[in-house]
Order: structure tokens, then sequence, then C-alpha cells
């Protein structure tokens, strides 16, 4: 009997040591369901610091030497400006995201000058930086004598790249004839001025309280 009573305990104990071990294997279940929720926060937040570090930017390319500005399946000069300065798409003028933007032209335009009817909207701050690059296409701004071609604001950022900038005057007051910068940030690299002509002051570039950089 004695011996019978220490089997049936040594059963018994057997039995429970396995009811013991039933929960530390649901709970491990249950940590390992834990873990995997944190890791899939800890993904999200780190995808959402990585695209606020993100630098936006637009390329916008000009397809047209009109200077329009309607829904004429050509994206301008113009429209391209006032997308930049809006970051928002403006007629057929769309980029993917906007912030330090990029404007170059279509090989189309290759040799081609853009004869304004007046000038360019003004650059202005807080949109990021604008670049207006031609250098695979030798494209020519021609003001029409209209008035200046180009102009920044206080603030704004602007590189010319590649242009020629011809032809700007003909208003008595114009700051600059070619661009007027008045407290921008402006960089012309391997650029041309030509036959710019103001009564006022600066017939190429004019400059009233803010940085130039003209580089060749």
């Amino acid at each position: 009997m004695e011996q019978q009573r220490e089997r049936h305990h040594a059963a018994a104990s057997s039995s429970g040591g396995r009811q013991h071990g039933r929960p530390r294997r649901d709970g491990g279940a249950r940590r390992s369901g834990a873990g995997w929720q944190w890791g899939t926060r800890l993904l999200a937040l780190l995808s959402v610091l990585a695209t606020a570090g993100q630098s936006w930017a637009a390329d916008l390319v000009v397809t047209t030497l009109a200077d329009s500005s309607a829904m004429d399946g050509d994206c301008s000069l113009r429209e391209a400006i006032t997308a930049a300065n809006t970051n928002a798409n403006v007629n057929e003028c769309t980029g993917s995201s906007y912030g330090n933007d990029t404007i170059t032209f279509d090989s189309s335009l290759t040799g081609g000058t853009i004869t304004l009817g007046s000038t360019l909207p003004q650059i202005v701050s807080g949109f990021g930086t604008l670049t207006i690059d031609g250098e695979a296409n030798a494209i020519t701004l021609s003001g029409n004598f209209f008035g200046n071609i180009l102009r920044l604001s206080s603030g704004a950022s602007l590189t010319v790249h590649h242009l020629t900038i011809a032809n700007g005057g003909g208003c008595p007051d114009c700051l600059g004839a070619g661009i007027g910068n008045a407290g921008g940030t402006l960089t012309v690299t391997n650029s041309t001025f030509a036959n710019n002509r103001t009564d006022s002051v600066g017939a190429g570039i004019a400059n009233r309280g803010g940085t130039v950089t003209v580089t060749n």
C-alpha cells in the first residue's frame, strides 16, 4: 500500500508539473505578441521621423516657349515659377512634391527664346529655394523691354544657371532691368546678360539689401 501511495503521489506531482508548465507557455506567447506590437510601433515611429527629416523638392519641366498661363497642354516658365512660389500644381506644371525646386527645359526647346509679355512672377520667400537651370538647352529669356525679367522679394532664394537674360528694361523705376533683388539671395552661374537697359540702377542686376553671387 505504501508503494502504491508513493507511486500515486509521484504521478500527481508529475501531472502537476505539466499543469504548472502550461501557463508559462501561454505567458510566453503573450509576451511574444506584445513584442511584435512594440516592434510594429517602433517601425511606424521610425517611418514618421524619416519623413519629417526629408527634404522635399519638385522638378518642373518647361515644355513651351510661349509666355502663357492656361490649360493648353504645356507648362510655361511663368506657370512653373507660380507653382514653385505656391508649392502647388498650376495647370500642366506638376511636381510630385515641393520645397527646394528646380525648373528645367524640355530638350525640344533647345536654342529657343521665351519672349515675355510682362515681368515674370516675383520669387518669394517661405516656399524653399528655386533654381532655373537652362544648362542643356541654351535658353534665352527676353523681357521685350516690358520691364525687368526676374525679381526676388526679401528672403527669397534664386539660382540662375546657364541662361541668357536679354532685353530687360523699359520701365523708369526698374530695380534691375535683367534681375532685381530686393533683399533676397541671388546666385548666377554661367549666364549671359545682353542688351538690358534702365533709367534707374542695375541694367543687368540690381541688388538692394540682399546677397548676389556671380560666377562663370
